[in-house]
């Protein structure tokens, strides 16, 4: 009996949200609204919308798209792929574009406040206050996207371009990569 009420206690503990998850959320949420109020007045000053029913339905067209593309990502994420896949890529370009208003009402100063402070941070805070992040949830994880996959690729074959070695590497591997570099060299010199 004791051991079912403290299986139901852990349960419970792992359904209370943390007060990270809680800070990020409501500040996910501020960013949203300040995003929101820059594509509020992009819409009247650059979209012609001047009726308050048209720019209601309107402005927040992204700010939506936003946060539904995080749902879905989240949602891709527990799935049986475990990544974010293409809601996730959306997130980022929504957030890119969302950044064209702010820069449009406030010049470049102001633009990029109110593009960091918009849409960005709430990018950001959602996403990891939804835990898309797959290094959160697990930190050896490397992520399978595109892009993260092709940085890495990039990454390494500049290292090796460099002749740097990965740090993780034991003193055998180094001793092994320099010796076979030094052959390689010989052998190359020797070929001409």
């Amino acid at each position: 009996m004791r051991a079912l009420s403290s299986q139901g206690h852990t349960r419970d503990r792992k359904r209370r949200l943390s007060a990270a998850v809680v800070a990020a959320t409501v500040a996910a949420l501020v960013c949203t609204a300040y995003s929101a109020d820059t594509s509020w007045r992009f819409a009247a000053h650059y979209l012609d919308m001047r009726n308050t029913a048209e720019r209601t339905a309107m402005f927040a067209a992204a700010e939506l798209a936003l946060f539904s593309m995080a749902l879905m990502a989240r949602q891709n994420l527990h799935g049986p792929r475990q990544t974010a896949g293409l809601p996730g890529v959306l997130v980022w370009v929504i957030t890119a574009m969302q950044t064209i208003p702010a820069y449009a009402e406030a010049g470049p100063v102001g633009g990029t406040v109110r593009a960091f402070t918009g849409p960005v941070m709430a990018a950001v805070l959602w996403h990891l206050a939804m835990g898309i992040e797959l290094r959160q949830r697990t930190p050896d994880a490397a992520s399978r996207g595109l892009a993260a996959v092709l940085t890495r690729q990039a990454r390494e074959r500049l290292l090796a371009r460099l002749g740097i070695v990965e740090q993780d590497q034991g003193a055998a591997e180094i001793i092994r990569d320099r010796a076979t570099q030094r052959a390689v060299a010989l052998a190359a010199r020797l070929a001409e």
